[in-house]
């Protein structure tokens, strides 16, 4: 049979140069002696996303030409990373191919098969998958989901690619994107990207509109507008207060970085082709289900009236009980229910506008993201009550994901509401 498209293999990271130099070339053996032969004849090139201390070298696996790139570190968090991804060319058609083909190989089941065994958080398995990714491979990766590791991550090819094309990332650049730390895209070998530099706090700027503006205003689209006006407020200030941002310069990770050593620049200083910030986004179905519950409560069911909702807030719901109840029975994002969902995507929405693509102050852009990393905690310690009937001091939802005490109707209705937005517009991880 012979193989075309993208076959996917998972490396880990080791510690010991010498230890990683051994494993890397059973693995070039492995490549030479069990895939040389099937590939097609189309099939020129090999990217193999590997330790940069290898960068450069190149193995013949008979008329086939395996080179090696290297891997992007970010902070120290390359020590962790399982990477995923040898991808065949296919000249100008490479892209098209990249996106209809996926295969998985021995290899890849082999590391999968000891992270199951081994239970362990690290290193990470993350998993590029795509619309015509076989149903036999996300059968497999169940079995490690059921572990409640939190892995194998998925990664949508469908939308990642095009999302960081959208973000000025050559297409084969963004074709050979791989995930640092937790679930960041970032291209190997190319980029200086700090996608975790920022974190917009959705729950923070909804409570605080509520807060000021709810008695002033008659209806809920002029609520929805001043949270839309304060979302761009917030941008706008992060942006402005980064553009001094300087990153100590990293003279041994920058001779591993494509165009480093050529333009005698460090990796943080133009040294390499992308230089992009990230801002993550915390809480989203926190500040949607806060503003669905208002816009049901005081202006649609009038169930609460205004003054009474703020000293709810104000009290942490303390001698509100029903109040609470009340806001807590109503839509939820997690459940496809568009009363809510449509306002998640009003919010998501605002901040992509007012995030992507805008200059950094280093050379390169920001990008809107789903995420929170610890920031669902760290944020949720310091907030008091939220209109959704989140107490004080409790944590935000987890990344892009529902609300924590949220009542859902199952995967399928979660998924569904989440999936609503485009997401190739909030692509930063």
């Amino acid at each position: 049979m012979k193989y075309s498209g993208k076959i996917v293999i998972l490396i880990a990271e080791i510690r010991s140069s010498l230890a990683k130099r051994q494993v890397f070339r059973k693995i070039f053996v492995y490549i030479a002696q069990n895939l040389t032969g099937k590939l097609s004849a189309h099939a020129y090139v090999c990217h193999l996303s590997v330790s940069h201390t290898l960068r450069g070298e190149q193995v013949k696996a008979a008329d086939k030409r395996v080179k090696v790139s290297g891997l992007a570190t970010e902070k120290g968090f390359c020590q962790k990373a399982f990477i995923i991804g040898i991808t065949f060319e296919f000249g100008k058609n490479r892209a098209a191919v990249f996106l209809c083909e996926f295969m998985f190989n021995e290899l890849s089941k082999m590391c999968m098969d000891a992270s199951m065994e081994l239970l362990l958080i690290d290193p990470k398995i993350n998993l590029r998958v795509g619309k015509n990714t076989p149903n036999e491979l996300f059968e497999y990766a169940t079995h490690m989901t059921k572990k409640g590791l939190g892995f194998p991550q998925y990664c949508n090819d469908d939308v990642v690619v095009p999302g960081l094309v959208k973000l000025g990332y050559d297409i084969d650049d963004a074709l050979d994107y791989t995930v640092a730390a937790c679930w960041e895209f970032i291209i190997p070998g190319k980029g200086a990207d700090i996608p975790n530099i920022e974190t917009m706090d959705f729950p923070h700027i909804v409570s605080d509109v509520i807060t000021e503006k709810l008695e002033e205003c008659d209806t809920f689209s002029e609520l929805l507008d001043y949270v839309k006006n304060a979302i761009q407020a917030e941008c706008d200030r992060k942006i402005e207060n980064r553009k001094s941002f300087k990153n100590p310069p990293l003279p041994l990770c920058s001779i591993y970085m494509d165009g480093c050593t050529n333009t005698l620049a460090d990796m943080y200083n133009n040294g390499v082709k992308y230089t992009n910030f990230g801002c993550h986004g915390a809480g989203i179905a926190n500040a949607a289900d806060a503003l669905a519950a208002v816009k049901k409560a005081v202006y649609d069911d009038k169930t609460v009236d205004k003054k009474e909702l703020l000293c709810a807030l104000s009290n942490n719901f303390e001698g509100y009980a029903k109040v609470r109840n009340i806001l807590k029975s109503y839509p939820k994002m997690g459940n496809n229910d568009d009363y809510v969902d449509d306002i998640a995507i009003e919010l998501m929405s605002e901040f992509a506008n007012d995030m992507n693509n805008r200059d950094n102050g280093c050379g390169g852009i920001w990008r809107a993201g789903t995420g929170s990393a610890m920031e669902y905690i760290w944020k949720g310690e310091k907030y008091p009550a939220t209109a959704d009937g989140r107490l004080a001091h409790t944590p935000y939802s987890s990344s892009y994901s529902p609300s924590l005490d949220a009542n859902t109707n199952g995967l399928l209705s979660v998924f569904k509401s989440f999936t609503k937005f485009d997401l190739t517009n909030i692509i930063n991880g």
